[in-house]
């Protein structure tokens, strides 16, 4: 994932201060996909400038003078080529984190593989509550990635499931 594309995006939608990026991409998980900090996406911010892709404007805000960023035509032009760059290249990747613990399950036995399926699920859970916790959709998009979180979270504690009970009916 291109962090280019992420905040040249997230400048498209709107003009924003870098601390207001970061909460707006903590809040819909991007943070979870593309590691950055404040500092990577000021680093980032500045090579942007420097291309003439987006521009900074001063302000007064509580007192205290912040920079307001916002994409300029030769960014929004930049942005669409990422994009579609991306789309004729996309391949999409389904690895979920939690394969790296299920690859070892041959080597533990059953009633610690119920037990794990257990953790798991009920972190699967913990994460879905926490998305209803932060509705504050800003966009369309917003709400479709929240759709499809919800979805993905649901089918694996579905799956956790049938696999729990594939083990249990194993253990007979």
């Amino acid at each position: 994932m291109s962090l280019d594309l992420i905040i040249l995006g997230e400048l498209k939608r709107k003009s924003q201060h870098i601390g207001e990026m970061r909460r707006n991409l903590k809040n819909k998980n991007i943070h979870k996909v593309i590691h950055f900090n404040l500092g990577t996406l000021y680093k980032q911010i500045k090579k942007l400038q420097e291309k003439e892709y987006v521009i900074g404007e001063k302000r007064k805000q509580k007192g205290r003078e912040i920079i307001v960023y916002s994409v300029t035509s030769k960014g929004i032009d930049f942005f669409q080529k990422i994009l579609e760059d991306r789309m004729k290249l996309y391949e999409t990747n389904i690895f979920i984190d939690i394969n790296e613990l299920i690859v070892n399950f041959e080597f533990i036995n059953k009633k610690d593989q119920l037990r794990y399926f257990d953790y798991i699920k009920d972190g699967l859970e913990k994460k879905r509550q926490k998305f209803f916790e932060n509705e504050n959709f800003l966009s369309y998009t917003d709400k479709m990635i929240f759709r499809q979180q919800i979805r993905v979270i649901n089918a694996l504690k579905e799956w956790i499931m049938e696999e729990k009970n594939e083990i249990l009916l194993d253990q007979n």
